[in-house]
């Protein structure tokens, strides 16, 4: 039977916080749920990511054709284990890797669990996933959902790189101190042509989240 998780998704270290609130299947793989955080968030899925399941490790990323290339890695060390538990982890992780696809509800299972989520590795962009609940569908709505959320991601372009949380939040700060600045001018440009908006620190809009995430029809 299909469940509803809610995760409540944080970037970490940005202050205030940019965060999003969602409601996903949980017999969806990994890579979708990789798609669900990138429309949700506002990222443009350009880059490498990874989901640390505490003993184990996923990580994506597209090869020269475009292709993504998902990866299991075992995460644990063997250090000060016994025999039998070595054999019973190393099993699990045969397990794991001769399936085709693995699915976020082999690894999401209880409330209140927490995940790191990665992206652009060169940056590192960390999130917090919390698993809020985990319920059972309502008829005739939806999933994936965004039901709730606060603030704009950073940039996600190679015009614009912002390098880290501080950086992110120095940008924010200046703008609306001096928004007409010189540099501001330069962001304010590349942004709109990235974008087709206005920059705006603040900005979250639910129903464009929402109607990005019905086109992924998981």
């Amino acid at each position: 039977m299909t469940n509803i998780i809610q995760l409540k998704i944080t970037l970490q270290e940005v202050k205030p916080p940019v965060w999003r609130r969602i409601m996903v299947q949980d017999d969806i793989d990994f890579y979708q749920l990789h798609q669900v955080i990138q429309t949700a968030m506002g990222w443009r899925n350009i880059h490498s990511f990874g989901f640390d399941l505490k003993d184990y490790y996923m990580s994506g990323s597209k090869d020269y054709e475009g292709n993504i290339e998902m990866e299991f890695s075992p995460y644990k060390s063997l250090v000060g284990l016994t025999q039998e538990e070595r054999v019973q982890y190393i099993q699990k992780v045969k397990e794991y890797r001769s399936k085709e696809k693995l699915m976020i509800n082999n690894f999401i299972k209880f409330e209140k669990q927490r995940i790191k989520y990665s992206y652009n590795f060169s940056y590192k962009w960390d999130h917090t996933l919390l698993v809020e609940k985990i319920i059972q569908p309502e008829e005739g709505k939806n999933y994936p959902v965004c039901i709730k959320g606060k603030r704009a991601c950073p940039p996600d372009s190679i015009n614009l790189e912002v390098r880290d949380a501080i950086g992110y939040m120095i940008i924010c700060d200046k703008f609306l101190e001096n928004p007409n600045s010189k540099n501001q001018q330069y962001f304010k440009e590349e942004y709109r042509k990235l974008y087709k908006r206005d920059f705006d620190p603040e900005y979250f809009n639910m129903d464009e989240i929402n109607d990005k995430l019905e086109v992924l029809s998981l």
